[in-house]
């Protein structure tokens, strides 16, 4: 959960999830999608279209450090996350400057990253560093949805990255990063109401 300090931030760019989805429970998919464009996609757009504005060395900082160039204030997932931890990663994450900007696809910008990790990061801050460097290369993730932490799917025995196209045909007009922000969002929501988002297996 996220702390009441954090969570009152006024900055526009720290919102993102975090508004309160219990005011409007649904237990219908299509009806949590609909929401979840009408007020949650657009919030990870903005931070994303932020960072397209950057530098190369001002995006691999602020993603790495995990903080809002706007307000100098964490991101809400890295929160619990020492400054000094994240000073480690991003050290470590710059000396990959000339590879990462050298990738291709998404998925060499999330390896580059993930073999940078220091002690203390783990696979959801990889991610979301990642994502962040990506919007600035243009370089999304396309065909892997990756679910860590609050994204996570119940009963994949430990699996965190799913092709595409395991989702239901209600993700069909979304993005895979879109679909990992909406699992994110409505992570109580699935659970409670054993709410299934992949295709049954044949």
């Amino acid at each position: 959960m996220i702390s009441n300090e954090h969570s009152k931030s006024s900055c526009p760019f720290l919102q993102g999830n975090h508004l309160n989805v219990n005011n409007t429970l649904s237990r219908n998919l299509h009806d949590m999608i609909q929401q979840y464009n009408a007020f949650y996609k657009q919030c990870l757009d903005d931070v994303l279209d932020m960072f397209q504005d950057l530098s190369v060395d001002d995006t691999i900082k602020y993603a790495a450090l995990s903080r809002c160039k706007i307000c100098d204030e964490k991101y809400p997932h890295q929160w619990r996350l020492s400054n000094e931890t994240l000073q480690k990663f991003y050290c470590s994450v710059i000396t990959k400057k000339e590879k990462i900007i050298e990738c291709k696809d998404f998925e060499q910008i999330y390896d580059i990253i993930n073999r940078a990790k220091v002690r203390g990061i783990g696979n959801l801050t990889v991610y979301d560093t990642s994502l962040r460097i990506g919007a600035k290369l243009n370089l999304f993730p396309e065909k892997k949805v990756y679910a860590f932490n609050g994204a996570s799917i119940a009963g994949q025995n430990g699996r965190h990255i799913f092709d595409r196209n395991e989702f239901k045909e209600e993700f069909a007009n979304m993005s895979a990063y879109h679909i990992e922000d909406f699992l994110c969002v409505y992570k109580v929501q699935r659970e409670n109401y054993d709410i299934d988002v992949l295709r049954p297996i044949p």
